[in-house]
């Protein structure tokens, strides 16, 4: 089982794990001194240790190894996601974990149908954070991707990192294939619209941006259906 802690919970020879995961390993997994578990921290080392000690508070491991997690993508990839309605962004969440998404930054778009703002905001990134963490611990990740709070789109463009693609339906020319052909890029921003899609205004303020506009294909792809899709072919390109 994989767990996630941060590194000041990590000494020379020793894990300490608290919280839920505590709960986890000592009530819901029945583990016992002796028991093997994989730990990592937020710099990608992958711990395998071996359990010494619990209590309701605390889970002691010693560190039989280390390494750098292997399983994390050559590319990393930043998804700027448009807010969606019902439990649309828990699936695009969850999946984009296991595909491998490095971090995501929740948009606050033109046509989005739901806003998130003030405490809203705050309890809805929290709960999107457990889902990334339950993925990430599923599909055996290095990390958890970070849930970043929503944005407007001018700022997601501003601080979007390395190339940005600008996922757009009326965007005829420049395919996401074309748009990568070289591989020339460590880091990708890929901007993905709500249900409604982009305006065109906000196409313009992407072009202003640095971005890239793309098209998926002859088809119209759901919201939560094209983030995963874009995912999956980079991780096809530069990883598989």
């Amino acid at each position: 089982m994989r767990f996630f802690v941060s590194s000041k919970d990590i000494t020379t020879d020793t894990v300490t794990i608290t919280g839920d995961d505590c709960v986890h390993i000592g009530v819901s997994l029945r583990s016992r001194p002796g028991d093997k578990i994989t730990v990592c921290d937020e710099q990608m080392r992958e711990y395998t240790c071996e359990i010494v000690s619990i209590t309701p508070e605390s889970v002691t491991a010693k560190i039989i190894d280390m390494n750098i997690a292997a399983v994390e993508p050559s590319v990393r990839i930043h998804l700027y996601q448009s807010l969606a309605k019902g439990d649309k962004l828990d699936l695009i969440i969850q999946k984009a974990t296991e595909i491998g998404v490095h971090d995501i930054t929740l948009v606050n778009s033109k046509r989005c149908i739901v806003k998130y703002d003030g405490k809203d905001a705050v309890k809805k990134v929290e709960r999107f954070s457990k889902i990334a963490e339950s993925a990430a611990k599923q599909s055996g990740r290095g990390i958890i991707p970070k849930i970043n709070p929503p944005v407007d789109i001018k700022t997601a463009l501003s601080t979007a990192e390395g190339q940005k693609l600008f996922c757009y339906e009326l965007e005829k020319g420049l395919s996401l294939k074309e748009a990568v052909k070289d591989r020339r890029f460590n880091e990708i921003s890929v901007f993905v619209g709500p249900e409604g899609g982009y305006t065109s205004e906000e196409a313009e303020e992407a072009e202003k941006g640095g971005a890239l506009s793309v098209t998926l294909g002859k088809r119209i792809l759901r919201c939560e259906t094209a983030p995963l899709f874009v995912l999956s072919c980079l991780m096809y390109e530069f990883d598989l």
